[in-house]
């Protein structure tokens, strides 16, 4: 009787992880609903001065078939300005991952580093990359909304 109790138990604990696993990997929902791009091309939505990264569909566009993710450290802190935050290896070239903002990161995606095509087939949702705590929350003034990077896109464009 006891040992059915226990993996009764045991079934209840794994269902409420992977529930919670699902939310963190899931879509982002508010508050998390403005997403703000880099010009070379990430992207961060932002809570306070929590950030979530990822790449742009521009950026995977270009890589192809994400193969391999190497990604910062938690605990790590990264300037938009010198930091490289990581790479990304694909069937078709390597792209340095960048940080749009200043801050330190708290969390890595932990499900690209079994499965690194995830940032191929949903860079904007399941394909993100880290979360960090940021320095300010008015470090993102330099960034573009959604259509300011379609006419920087337009513009670069060869």
């Amino acid at each position: 009787m006891t040992s059915q109790v226990a993996r009764k138990a045991t079934l209840a604990l794994k269902v409420a992880s992977s529930t919670i696993q699902s939310q963190k990997r899931g879509s982002f929902s508010k508050p998390f609903t403005t997403r703000l791009y880099s010009k070379t091309h990430e992207w961060i939505i932002t809570d306070g001065r929590t950030g979530i990264v990822g790449i742009t569909n521009h950026a995977r566009d270009g890589l192809g078939d994400v193969v391999f993710v190497e990604a910062p450290e938690v605990g790590t802190s990264l300037n938009p300005e010198v930091s490289v935050a990581g790479c990304l290896e694909s069937t078709k070239a390597a792209h340095d991952i960048n940080c749009p903002v200043f801050g330190k990161v708290t969390e890595v995606n932990e499900e690209l580093l079994n499965n690194p095509n995830l940032v191929t087939q949903d860079p904007l949702n399941r394909g993100w990359l880290y979360k960090l705590q940021m320095d300010s929350a008015a470090g993102t003034s330099q960034l573009m909304d959604a259509a300011a990077y379609q006419v920087f896109l337009k513009e670069t464009e060869i």
